[in-house]
Parts: structure tokens; C-alpha cells; sequence
């Protein structure tokens, strides 16, 4: 072995960097397999009817067709798309082809064709008789007794309530109400959704899919047809961006059961609109927060009820909804709290899995209703939350579990002086037709699934061939942040080797040791530190045969149990200027600060915070997944479907804080999802405070501000 590298917290490329750069990587549209069929879906146009007949001879009558697929000729059973445990209790409400459609993308039907184009054709020459059912658009009135029922259960999903602390009333508290409203936006990733499943002629079941859970596609198609585990492959392709609308398993059990049906092999890919309305959204939100604080502004009480959009079918919106209840008390110290949640359907797209899951939605209430709390008392917003924000050491008082080196008071300490926050916060926001305001807003994540009668582990396998060469055999999904060479830098670390020695695997169900996916925000802190692990136990082995590697390698297997979960932490700081004749706001600067530990791959980790203050200002100002009056789709693609674009980007400078106080490989802690969790509210405090209004109904849209002046 060579000396120690170093290589830990420098600047490296991402291994697929080169082949995306030329155009040489091979995603899942790119993929062929011998006398292969391309599948494309017929998509309901209403947001709830019965389907009463459906006439597709028009369709089979062309030349090239192997096959039409709806409700009538297809399983009946009910799944999820969510499921990731055999004993995990979920809804299954969906099927693979809707009897009754519950909102315009409903899937009607596919047509299965030689090549795409024919197979577009034809499924526009299917026709559909529907019968016509009272839309449900919102949470709100879905729960109205009045309401027509999306399934037959009723419409409410789930309810639960959190509670920490007692409630103490004080002479002197100070209380303030707010309604905050997120959208449901699309998570724009550049890879439309796509996968390939083939059945060789013994019924065994391989599907290629850019997921991030190949055991848990696995385990959904498996159950859903009744197969033995084993007689179903799930390999893991390269993926286009996700931000976790790969996360569930929308097209695999469709195209699983093409390819049983046909026994060859079948593409199924979304174009853009169908992604939009077809795949997943982040699903939108009602939060009324009521926040009971001292006259100094710290907090004594936080009461909270949140209502959550599901869409037609569940996913994971339960589970989704309740940790939203769980991130709060991991950002802030407060004896009292409470949060009732409810989960509704609409007929509406499905919500499910968005990056930071629950965490940005909350923590818009949160974050816009302390600046109108620091509005009533006088207060600057930052010594505001400085007075409740968690201390390293603190626990999280709902699951016991640590805190860790808990770092967002320096983040926002640190970057207010970075920012100017003083000097900046005392100018005047002008006057005419262009205001200028600033905000901040702080946030909450976790490092990883651990809590309470839920585990978090991940299993591992390294080999060092007696050339030297090493290869970690790991359930990694990379998912465009950098993952794999994540863990190249954590083994070259440990060992003392050059990364470009050690060649990590992406999951495949067949070959690489079980692990739960590419979610949680747990691979750099609980994949990684298996990763280590492993390293760590090849070194004992090689120590104990004096360096000696046998002609078949040395092997080591590993289990990381993950024996902690601390916060992780970000502060945004955003400058806005605001038209006040066209109601468009601007980000005119940004700073993003993150507690991230030792960041392992510096340049990558800047470059998640940097990309997601492009996602949450999107968030914040102009992303919506847009239905006409009657809950059908409006046009979408990016022409439409407005992400914020480089010309309107700030320059976005980021601070981090480092230090090597938690359990990570070296102190790292999780980055890519906790950099978008500040961002829109402190973009929203900005906009509030350049125009002196209180809005809180995300997007901040151009009308929504007139709306606010006039």
C-alpha cells in the first residue's frame, strides 16, 4: 500500500463526468435489447371518471402492434408504488390499469409496438368512453362531508398528532397565526422516466430501471405477481437527476408485466408532460402554525396542523406528512408542541418522495412565520431565532436519539457576517418601482432512516486483487451527485491508495449485498461509513497476513448497523428586488451556509447547495404543476413549466462549516438534501420584507404580489 493521500475533503471529478460530458453515457432510452418492444401509455384527460368502455381495434389493426393492455385484460390487484419492507404497512390502492380514473395521467392504458412511433400512433387511436365524476381539487374539500369520495374508504388517508411538553400560558406571551401554503410542483429532473423489463423463457423477470431501490422494485413487482423473489432481477441504470420522484415504482410494474405477457422485452419511457402529470409531484400543502413566544422572542410554544395534498393514490404521503411533524424540534428548543396531520385525496396528480422529504415544506411555515413574529416584536430575525435555535449535544425530544454536533447556530452567525446581514437589513427597501429586501431562514434534516424500531444499515463487500486493484461491492444508486466517487475517496482515504484504484458498484439484485436505496439522506453517512468499515477490516486482514494478498484476493464482507442519526443543518440568506409595476421578484444574491462535518468531495458539495438554491427559489417564486378548472392538465414541458433558468440566477455563494464532531466517515454528515430546505422561505422573507406584506401562498407569482399591493 502507499502512503496515506489525503484525498478526503479535495476537489474531484465525479467518475461518470467524461461519458455524460460526450454524450457516452448509456441511460435507460438508451439501452436496446434484441427484438425488443416499445411500450407508451394512454393517459385519462380527466381528473375523475369511470372508464365504461374502451374500443381499441383501431389500435391493434395497425401494422406494428403486439399488444393493447387496459383494466379489462390485466391483474386486478392492488399495490403500492411505495413499499420498500415486506411488512411495511402501506395503502394499496393502485392498480396497473384504472377502472375509474383519479386524475388527469391516470394510467388508461398501453399499447405495445415494434418501435415508439408506431406505438404513439396507436395508442391515439384508442377509444375511451368515460363517465363523468365530480372532481375533488383540494385537501380542504376533499375532507368536506359534501364531498364525492376519490376511493371507497372516504377520503382521509391518515391523521396523527405529535405531541412534546405542556402547555403553560404566560402573562406576557406573544402569539402569532399564519397560514402557509406550498404548490405541487414537478421535480424536474432531466431524464424523463424510463425502464426496460425482459423475461427470458424460464418466466424469470429482469428489469433494467433508473431507481433508488433496486431490492425494493424487487420486492413490489415480486408481490404484485406472485413470484418467488429470486425469479426477479432489478439493475440499477444510469439515472438523468431524480431529486426523489425515482424513489417510488411507478413504471416498473407495468413494464414487468408487459414483458410477462409478451415474454419479450419491453421500453416504457414518459415523454415530459406525461413525467408531469404521470410520475410523481411533491405534493402540495395547508400549515397553520401558531407560534407563542416571550417578549424577548423566544419560543415557548409551537402549535401546528398541517394538511396534506395526496392526490389519487397514497404513496408515501402518510409517511411523507409525519415527518414533516418531525423536523421542527430537530431545529429549534421549544417546551411545548404540537402537531396534528392529515393526509387527504384529491383527484389530482400523486404526491410521493421530493427531495428533502417534508422538510422544505415545514420549514417555509416555520421560517416565514418567525419573520412576521420578529415583524410584531421589533426584532432582527436573526437574533430571533439565535435565542431558540438546538446547541450541540441536544436531543431530538421525540425520538431520544442525538442531536449530534449540532452546528446551525454558527451557520447563522457565521453567515450573517459573511452576508452583511446587518448593514443589509438596515437599508431601506427603497422607494418607486423597484424594492429591495433581504431574508434568512434556517433549516432541518436528518442523517439517515434511523429512529426508533426502525433501523438503518447497509451491507458491504471489498476485494483487493493481488495487482492491487479494489472493488467495494455495494447496493449504491448514484443518482447524480457523485456517490460512487463519494466512496472511492472514503476507501482510498482509509487504505492510503489512489481513488482511481478502487472501482465501486451501482445495485444490482442479483449480485450486490441488500440495502434500502438512494433515500434518507443516507448514503454519504451510513453507505459511507460501511464503506470505511470495510476498509478498516481489509486492513486487519492484510496486517494479519504481513501484506501478503493470496492469487485469489483478499474479501472482506461487512454490516454497518447505523447507531445514530444527528441533525443536519443549512442557513440560507437571500437578497430580492421586487417590480412593483409587474410583480416580478428577482434573487439578486445568495448565500447558502451548511453544517456538512468534513465535506469529503468539496467541489460536489458545493455544488448541491448551489443547485438546490436554483430549486428552491423555483420553489419559492414561479413552479407550479398547473390544472385547468376542472382538475385536467394544463400544457406542460419546460416551455410552460417554469424552472428558474441560469440568466436568473444569483451568484450563490456558499460557506461551510466543518467540523468532525458526529459519526460519519470522517465527520461527514448529509448534504443534498438538507442545501434546498432554507432556501424558498428565506427568498419569501426577503420578498416580504422589501414590499412590507405578509405573504405567505407559495409561489410568490407575479399576481400574487399585485394581489398583495393593491
Amino acid at each position: 500500500m502507499k502512503e496515506r493521500l489525503g484525498v478526503v475533503g479535495g476537489d474531484h471529478p465525479v467518475a461518470d463526468a467524461a461519458s455524460k460530458i460526450t454524450g457516452e453515457l448509456s441511460y435507460a432510452t438508451d439501452l436496446s435489447l434484441p427484438d425488443m418492444l416499445y411500450a407508451r401509455l394512454l393517459l385519462s384527460p380527466l381528473a375523475h371518471a369511470r372508464v365504461r368502455a374502451i374500443d381499441a381495434s383501431r389500435a391493434l389493426a395497425l401494422e406494428g402492434v403486439a399488444g393493447v393492455f387496459t383494466h379489462e385484460n390485466t391483474p386486478a390487484a392492488p399495490f403500492s408504488r411505495y413499499r420498500l419492507l415486506p411488512d411495511q404497512e402501506v395503502p394499496r390502492d393502485e392498480r396497473l390499469f384504472a377502472s375509474t380514473v383519479r386524475f388527469a395521467g391516470d394510467r388508461v392504458a398501453a399499447v405495445v409496438a415494434g418501435d415508439p412511433w408506431t406505438a404513439a400512433a396507436a395508442a391515439g387511436l384508442i377509444d375511451v368512453q368515460y363517465e363523468e365524476l365530480s372532481p375533488v381539487l383540494t385537501a380542504g374539500g376533499s375532507l368536506d362531508e359534501s364531498a364525492p369520495p376519490v376511493h371507497s374508504g372516504g377520503n382521509l388517508i391518515h391523521e396523527f398528532r405529535v405531541e412534546h411538553g405542556r402547555r403553560r400560558e404566560e402573562r406576557d406571551d406573544v402569539v402569532i397565526d399564519a397560514t402557509v401554503t406550498t404548490p405541487r410542483i414537478h421535480h424536474a429532473a432531466l431524464e424523463p422516466h424510463a425502464c426496460i423489463a425482459s423475461c427470458d423463457e424460464h418466466g424469470r423477470l429482469t428489469i433494467w430501471s433508473a431507481t433508488q431501490s433496486v431490492f425494493g422494485a424487487r420486492m413490489v413487482v415480486a408481490d404484485l405477481f406472485g413470484l418467488d423473489e429470486r425469479r426477479v432481477r432489478v439493475v440499477k441504470v444510469p439515472m438523468g437527476g431524480s431529486f426523489g420522484g425515482k424513489q417510488e415504482f411507478i413504471l416498473e410494474p407495468v413494464a414487468a408485466f408487459l414483458a410477462l405477457a409478451l415474454r419479450r422485452p419491453v421500453r416504457l419511457a414518459l415523454d415530459r408532460q406525461q413525467c408531469i402529470y404521470a410520475s410523481m409531484v411533491r405534493g402540495a400543502t395547508s400549515t397553520h402554525l401558531t407560534l407563542t413566544a416571550a417578549p424577548d422572542g423566544t419560543l415557548r410554544e409551537i402549535d401546528a396542523d398541517t394538511l396534506f395534498d395526496a392526490g389519487g393514490y397514497a404513496s408515501s404521503s402518510p409517511d411523507y406528512a409525519e415527518m414533516m411533524a418531525h423536523k421542527l424540534l430537530r431545529l429549534y428548543r421549544v417546551p411545548s408542541y404540537r402537531h396534528r396531520g392529515r393526509v387527504a385525496y384529491t383527484t389530482t396528480p400523486v404526491a410521493g418522495g421530493a427531495r428533502a422529504y417534508g422538510a422544505p415544506e415545514i420549514c417555509v411555515a416555520m421560517e416565514v412565520a418567525l419573520d412576521l413574529l420578529a415583524r410584531e416584536l421589533g426584532a432582527d430575525p436573526v437574533a430571533l431565532r439565535l435565542g431558540s435555535l438546538v446547541r450541540p449535544g441536544d436531543d431530538d425530544p421525540l425520538t431520544g436519539l442525538s442531536l449530534g454536533d449540532a452546528r446551525v447556530r454558527e451557520c447563522l452567525v457565521r453567515g450573517a457576517e459573511a452576508f452583511h446581514w446587518s448593514a443589509r437589513v438596515a437599508e431601506k427597501p427603497g422607494c418607486g418601482r423597484y424594492r429591495r429586501g433581504v431574508g434568512v431562514a434556517c433549516g432541518a434534516h436528518k442523517n439517515g432512516i434511523l429512529s426508533p424500531g426502525y433501523p438503518d444499515f447497509s451491507e458491504m463487500t471489498l476485494t483487493l486483487s493481488p495487482d492491487g486493484a479494489l472493488t467495494l461491492g455495494a447496493s449504491l444508486h448514484e443518482v447524480g451527485c457523485g456517490s460512487l466517487t463519494t466512496m472511492c475517496l472514503i476507501v482510498a482515504e482509509e487504505l492510503g491508495v489512489d481513488p482511481r484504484s478502487v472501482t465501486v458498484s451501482e445495485a444490482d439484485s442479483d449480485v450486490t449485498p441488500w440495502d434500502f436505496g438512494c433515500l434518507g439522506s443516507r448514503v454519504t453517512y451510513v453507505c459511507g461509513a460501511a464503506a470505511r468499515q470495510a476498509a478498516r477490516a481489509l486492513k486487519s486482514r492484510l496486517a494479519a497476513t504481513d501484506g501478503t494478498v493470496p492469487d485469489e484476493g483478499l474479501t472482506v464482507s461487512v454490516m454497518h448497523d447505523a447507531r445514530s442519526n444527528p441533525g443536519a443543518y443549512a442557513v440560507h440568506f437571500a437578497e430580492v428586488t421586487v417590480d412593483r409595476w409587474t410583480g416580478l421578484a428577482r434573487v439578486t444574491a445568495m448565500l447558502a451556509v451548511g453544517d456538512v462535518g468534513k465535506p469529503l468531495n468539496r467541489q460536489m458539495v458545493i455544488g448541491q447547495f448551489q443547485g438546490a438554491a436554483q430549486m428552491g427559489i423555483g420553489f419559492a417564486l414561479c413552479e407550479e404543476v398547473g390544472l385547468d378548472a376542472a382538475g385536467g392538465q394544463a400544457p406542460a414541458g419546460f416551455k410552460n413549466y417554469h424552472v428558474v433558468n441560469a440568466p436568473d440566477m444569483p451568484d450563490v455563494q456558499v460557506l461551510l462549516v466543518e467540523h468532525s464532531g458526529d459519526d460519519g466517515p470522517f465527520g461527514a454528515k448529509s448534504v443534498g438534501e438538507v442545501a434546498i430546505v432554507p432556501v424558498a422561505p428565506a427568498v419569501v422573507n426577503a420578498v416580504n420584507r422589501a414590499l412590507g406584506t405578509a405573504l405567505t401562498d407559495l409561489p410568490l407569482t407575479p399576481e400574487r404580489i399585485l394581489a398583495a399591493l393593491l
